[in-house]
């Protein structure tokens, strides 16, 4: 049986990642993939409540915290799942995830302000999640672009609830991180840019590119 793929949708807060991971999946299971979903932080489950305590300020403000501290926070909520997703993929299956190890790199590794300290937090971070507690790699990492101005406006518009992220200073240092670690990882990420002519792309157009790129880059084609 041919092994699965893991597809990760990533990107800056109010890019639009999870109506991008609601329409990709829609569209797998119309051409007949399985596809299984895993939206991270699990916030229902055990293994995302030193993510909880984090985000409510329990052990300081978020931003306070050591990258390589929270970031294993975030490592081990994956790593619970991480069973279950090497068995999906032996199976063949498509997963689909809303925020995966990428997601480390932007918002932890943007605490970081010197480019040789990110870099190597960034090889601590791969080697960690990736090697030490095995969790699967991703094939591609769809990267939503999208300003800092944008974003922030997105979030407010939509009322987005406030993690102890959404700060100017924090999605600017999250932004830079998320371009070196594409700039030290290119070939794992697919960036999709959400503005065209200084104006946000319809949700659908940007799905449409997406999905022809990703199905081109992943050889998928419908199971009918």
């Amino acid at each position: 049986m041919q092994k699965g793929k893991l597809i990760v949708i990533e990107g800056p807060d109010g890019s639009g990642k999870t109506e991008q991971w609601k329409l990709l999946a829609q569209r797998l299971k119309k051409e007949d993939h399985r596809v299984e979903l895993v939206d991270f932080p699990q916030y229902s489950k055990v293994s995302a409540g030193l993510i909880s305590n984090y985000l409510r300020g329990i052990y300081g403000k978020p931003d306070d915290v050591s990258p390589y501290a929270a970031s294993l926070f975030y490592a081990l909520d994956r790593y619970d799942l991480s069973f279950k997703m090497r068995d999906w993929l032996e199976e063949g299956k498509i997963i689909l995830a809303n925020r995966y190890v990428a997601s480390n790199g932007g918002h932890q590794g943007g605490k970081i302000h010197n480019a040789r300290g990110r870099k190597e937090f960034l090889k601590w971070l791969y080697q960690t999640e990736f090697e030490i507690l095995g969790i699967p790699k991703p094939d591609i990492n769809v990267f939503l672009d999208l300003p800092i101005e944008v974003s922030l406006k997105l979030i407010k518009k939509r009322g987005l609830a406030q993690d102890g992220h959404e700060n100017i200073q924090h999605l600017k240092n999250a932004h830079a991180s998320y371009r070196t670690m594409i700039k030290e990882f290119p070939k794992e990420f697919l960036v999709i840019n959400c503005v065209r002519g200084g104006k946000l792309r319809p949700p659908e157009d940007i799905y449409e590119e997406i999905w022809t790129k990703v199905k081109e880059k992943l050889g998928l084609s419908a199971k009918k």
